[in-house]
């Protein structure tokens, strides 16, 4: 319970820093997650967008 009260008192000081860095790591492994699982990747979308 310690960490959580730790994790709130810098979400309150820097809030927008924070979203930021969780955002972006959060989209990563997304994309990495359905890589793996799905066999979609960043690259092979941007096609599929452009063959249609």
């Amino acid at each position: 319970m310690e960490i959580v009260s730790i994790l709130k008192g810098f979400f309150r000081k820097n809030s927008k820093i924070y979203i930021l860095l969780f955002g972006f790591y959060g989209s990563a492994f997304l994309v990495l997650f359905l890589n793996e699982e799905f066999g979609i990747s960043a690259y092979h979308f941007k096609n599929f967008w452009i063959k249609q």
